[in-house]
């Protein structure tokens, strides 16, 4: 009990003894690091092996965000989709150490950093937030008919499809819409089609005015 009262003691006269001119001050430096983009020399991008350069792909100062693979299921070559700021860029890395850059698929709108790709079956779909800029679908089968000696080719979208919500529609109103759009064209062009839905949500607007519940903005620029 004695030492602790001392104790206790001594921490009150230090605090008496001291004023505020007489204690120590503090300012942290919060340091970030700086990205820097380092150049595909010699094989080398700084410290990382490289063989490619995103500069390499339709143009320079260019940016990435997405990259995804397909391997093609009749020839076994395998190839990155590489997404960019200003379209998607396709490379056949069968040999990894020589890779070959096919072609580019524009934006279709405008330049954005933000683009996702991903592969269902032998099609590429690619999405983006730049704006009105839809889905564009791209057959990778076209990989196979492409000449390495006039590559890079530039390449068109095979379809773009840019469905916005709208109180329209319900998801099924929306399906049998899109489905007599198909057959027109399927049977304009002799052909077939098959294709799945998954609805993850109604569209729906709520009434103005109601108290505690957040209206949901529907686009209508685009009626089916």
């Amino acid at each position: 009990m004695i030492k602790k009262s001392v104790t206790l003691l001594s921490f009150v006269i230090l605090l008496i003894s001291c004023e505020k001119s007489d204690l120590p001050t503090f300012n942290p430096v919060i340091t970030e690091p700086v990205p820097v983009a380092f150049p595909c020399s010699g094989g080398m991008a700084g410290i990382y092996p490289c063989h490619i350069s995103l500069d390499s792909l339709n143009g320079l100062g260019i940016s990435g965000n997405d990259c995804w693979g397909w391997v093609d299921p009749n020839t076994q070559k395998e190839y990155a989709l590489m997404c960019t700021s200003v379209g998607t860029s396709f490379i056949d890395i069968t040999d990894g150490i020589n890779p070959i850059v096919l072609g580019h698929l524009p934006t279709n709108t405008v330049n954005s950093i933000w683009r996702d790709v991903k592969t269902y079956g032998t099609f590429a779909l690619i999405v983006s937030e730049a704006s009105n800029h839809g889905m564009q679908v791209f057959d990778l089968t076209k990989l196979r008919d492409i000449d390495i000696t006039n590559a890079p080719v530039t390449f068109s979208a095979d379809a773009v499809f840019n469905i916005r919500f709208n109180d329209k529609h319900s998801s099924s109103s929306l399906k049998n819409k899109l489905n007599k759009i198909f057959k027109s064209v399927t049977k304009a062009n002799k052909s077939r089609f098959k294709i799945t839905y998954e609805v993850s949500g109604e569209a729906f607007l709520t009434k103005p005015n109601i108290p505690h519940i957040y209206h949901l903005h529907l686009f209508k620029e685009i009626i089916l």
